[in-house]
């Protein structure tokens, strides 16, 4: 397997998944096709002003998305849910049989038996291009600062 993985870690609601929703706008212009798209959610409808899918209690939800870039022409996966050790691994395995070579995806920072950070570590570790927490904050305007800057971190360094 050769891949580069992107792991943006955090506390529970730092804004870890609204970050994956910002790259994604970012590389919006730039995708060639989407090969897959998983909305991790019933009833979600689409905010406009946000550019997410929200659902009904109004909380962004979590995405796997897979697509190429007419940039880089690379595929690349966003995977926005990191809760689950068993799930996100499932997920990257996932993608990884789609031929993709970056990946994006969240991870909680609880670092405890089967926690998503223990299991990146144990069986990605050395695939890892770069790993930053995103800091937590109830400000909502520091939040979407921190979320910007994850994201345009990621950006600039998969379209190299």
């Amino acid at each position: 397997m050769n891949f580069k993985l992107y792991v943006i870690k955090g506390k529970e609601n730092a804004g870890k998944t609204n970050a994956c929703w910002k790259l994604l706008q970012k590389f919006k212009e730039h995708i060639d096709y989407v090969e897959y798209w998983d909305l991790r959610s019933s009833n979600a409808t689409f905010n406009l002003d946000r550019q997410v899918y929200v659902n009904t209690a109004g909380n962004t939800c979590d995405f796997v998305v897979i697509f190429k870039t007419k940039i880089t022409h690379k595929k690349i996966a966003i995977i926005s849910a990191g809760d689950e050790a068993w799930l996100l691994k499932q997920d990257i395995f996932h993608v990884l049989s789609k031929d993709v070579t970056t990946i994006v995806c969240c991870s909680r920072t609880i670092n405890r038996k089967n926690s998503t950070v223990q299991m990146l570590n144990q069986h990605f570790k050395e695939h890892i291009m770069w790993s930053k927490d995103i800091t937590y904050t109830k400000d909502d305007i520091l939040k979407a600062e921190y979320e910007e800057e994850i994201a345009n971190t990621i950006y600039t360094q998969i379209i190299k």
